[in-house]
């Protein structure tokens, strides 16, 4: 259990309109890439790793307490709620050679270890059918390691117990490798899976989706919804795969929105500012077409960021452009639609002979798909770091509230420390506001 945060520092520049800060903030523990749900009935729960843990609030997150510690676990939590108190919890295993699985009936209050699913397998995550069916997809290699031998999907229907693979989703060619997958479901029970495609092994091509109607016995012919140019305006651009993130979201039973990471030129007091923005698309078919792609934030507001950004950058170097990433979404029970993400408009910092950038967490409202989404709020105080810690942040909304959790790692001056694994780790926040 952890007190409230008393105040938080915020962002002011004359080049940004005053926006409401959230204030109900508070620091629950130390991890990295949570995800957080809610039951609606009060019940809020946060999954996160190194070290991967559980916390639990039963009084609409306004205390956290961690409940549980998984033993064989290292990382890349995925949490998935269902009814009737089904708590499902996956990750993967310490030794790198699967994923893990504990699952819950009692909402949480003890769990109960479940089938490991072995191999080299990568970025597993969970959903369900209205049956009660349990789906878990997954990559069989990642990078960094063994080269994928593609996206796979299984399935569980005794609540976690044991997995059985049904099949492989992508169909790439030999020499195009999936990598970083996502998954959702419709309410008409159609599945939905995107992974990310790679040819060199280390930057990202394009984003992919393909679905299915029979409960992944047969997927849909894939269909590419972003391709990643590896320059800009005949400038070179960084689609490292750490940085090319993404999310996919389903609300009601055709409209399915996705988002992805891209670069752009951004005119700005009349120049040109390169920009690395985040997009969505949507589908009103169930991902059989999607519209055009658009910024996720308002034209008006990414130029009042860049320019932003540009005011308080200190040096060419350590990422000097203007940034958002680890992007996530959620639907509230009205349909409106929330978007959670982190960018540098605070611009850059100097710590200990290092230039950092500046980030914070940020938070979206849209309130019809056909329309767009509003201008952001501020989250999170403003933290320094050379990028924000790798991969995700999460949100999720109920009747009542919209939570974001997340990892704040000051300090950390390299991209990817692996000796300390600080840009995986860090400082875990929640955030919630009450709903209109």
């Amino acid at each position: 259990m952890f007190s409230r945060l008393a105040s938080l520092v915020g962002l002011c520049s004359c080049a940004l309109p005053c926006i409401a800060q959230w204030s109900d903030v508070r620091q629950i523990g130390i991890g990295g890439e949570s995800v957080i749900a809610s039951d609606d009935a009060g019940n809020v729960y946060v999954a996160s790793h190194i070290p991967c843990s559980l916390w639990q609030s039963h009084d609409w997150g306004d205390k956290f307490q961690r409940t549980f510690r998984f033993p064989d676990a290292l990382g890349d939590m995925a949490l998935y709620l269902r009814p009737g108190k089904k708590v499902d919890v996956s990750f993967l295993r310490s030794a790198i050679d699967g994923v893990g699985t504990w699952y819950s009936l009692d909402g949480g209050a003890t769990f109960q270890k479940g089938q490991n699913v072995v191999g080299p397998l990568d970025r597993e995550w969970l959903t369900s059918n209205s049956n009660g069916d349990l789906f878990m997809d997954y990559t069989n290699g990642y990078i960094g390691g063994p080269k994928s031998k593609g996206l796979f999907l299984n399935l569980s229907r005794n609540d976690g117990q044991t997995f059985k693979k049904i099949g492989r989703v992508d169909r790439e060619k030999p020499g195009s490798y999936a990598v970083d997958p996502y998954i959702a479901m419709t309410s008409k029970n159609r599945l939905i899976c995107m992974w990310a495609t790679s040819t060199d092994y280390d930057t990202i091509d394009t984003f992919k989706l393909a679905y299915s109607d029979d409960n992944g016995k047969q997927f849909s012919k894939p269909l590419t919804v972003a391709d990643f140019p590896k320059t800009v305006d005949g400038q070179k651009v960084y689609v490292q795969e750490r940085w090319m993130l993404g999310c996919i979201l389903t609300v009601g039973g055709d409209k399915v929105a996705v988002v992805y990471p891209h670069y752009a030129g951004v005119p700005v007091d009349g120049k040109k500012e390169l920009a690395f923005l985040l997009y969505y698309k949507v589908s009103f078919d169930g991902g059989q077409t999607f519209g055009e792609g658009r910024s996720l934030l308002p034209q008006d507001e990414v130029v009042a960021a860049v320019r932003s950004y540009r005011a308080h950058k200190l040096a060419e170097e350590t990422h000097p452009y203007y940034i958002q990433t680890l992007p996530w979404l959620c639907a509230d029970p009205t349909g409106r639609v929330y978007l959670a993400f982190t960018d540098n408009r605070g611009g850059q910092s100097r710590f200990k002979n290092n230039i950092l950038n500046r980030w914070q967490v940020r938070s979206s409202t849209c309130f019809n798909l056909h329309d767009g989404f509003t201008w952001s709020e501020q989250v999170s105080h403003m933290y320094d770091s050379k990028r924000p810690p790798e991969d995700f942040l999460s949100c999720v909304a109920d009747s009542k509230m919209l939570y974001i959790s997340w990892t704040e790692n000051p300090g950390v001056t390299e991209d990817w420390p692996l000796a300390t694994f600080a840009s995986f780790t860090g400082n875990l926040y929640v955030g919630r506001k009450r709903l209109p």
